[in-house]
């Protein structure tokens, strides 16, 4: 296993990389968020009028389109529906339709599909990109929730919409202390020991460490990345199975 130091100069590595492949796409994100919260006059245009005693407008034909489209998804949205794979099997069949109830049930009492529809307003109509991330948290329940844009970085590389050849996943959200206490309680005297980050260039898009701090907030960053090992296997001749 590799140690402490060697694990963040290879994450400092991948952020670079994956940071450097994305800064184009970042800043037109950060562009599109900014239309669509009526932000849409530069700070020369705006330092401009101020001079001239002139009052800026925003006519909004963005925001229109985006709650137009934002509330068909809404009114149209479909459940998620579990269903047997290959041939019929009545209790195949019952077993899904159980799974898909239990779902359903999920989805509904812990806000999935508003979870989902807030993606797809922010990430596919607005940002161009977001992520639906799900967790079992410490009663044994399933939560969900959204990353935006500016908080994670993709493997620069992939190709599938389902992210399975992505690589690497990197998220990077600014977060109280007593939230890094609840997620990392094992650490709760090392975070409160660390001094507040003055500065960083990572995460560019989340405003900068001085507004942080001042609110409190500290750096909360995750790498997942994807890996393969060899292992033994034993193969059945005939019938193809794998043990």
């Amino acid at each position: 296993m590799p140690n402490d130091a060697s694990t963040v100069s290879e994450f400092h590595d991948v952020y670079e990389i994956n940071d450097t492949a994305w800064r184009r796409f970042n800043e037109q994100a950060q562009l599109d968020n900014d239309f669509y919260l009526k932000a849409q006059h530069s700070h020369d245009e705006m330092e401009r009028a101020d001079r001239q005693g002139r009052i800026l407008h925003t006519i909004d034909k963005i925001g229109r389109q985006v709650n137009l489209l934002h509330g068909y998804e809404i009114r149209n949205r479909h459940i998620l529906k579990i269903g047997p794979v290959g041939g019929f099997d009545e209790q195949e069949d019952k077993a899904c339709n159980q799974h898909t109830g239990v779902v359903m049930s999920l989805m509904s009492r812990h806000g999935g599909y508003d979870i989902l529809s807030d993606a797809f307003k922010w990430g596919t109509l607005v940002q161009g990109s977001n992520l639906v991330e799900q967790w079992r948290d410490r009663n044994g329940l399933i939560q969900f929730g959204r990353l935006g844009w500016n908080q994670f970085l993709l493997d620069h590389g992939l190709t599938k919409s389902d992210l399975s050849d992505c690589g690497d996943i990197l998220t990077g959200q600014w977060i109280s202390t007593d939230k890094a206490k609840m997620l990392v309680p094992t650490a709760a005297d090392e975070i409160e020991g660390i001094l507040p980050l003055s500065h960083t260039s990572r995460w560019p898009f989340q405003g900068t460490p001085a507004m942080n701090n001042k609110a409190g907030k500290r750096m909360f960053e995750q790498w997942w990345r994807r890996t393969t090992e060899e292992v033994s296997m034993v193969q059945h001749r005939f019938t193809g199975q794998k043990m």
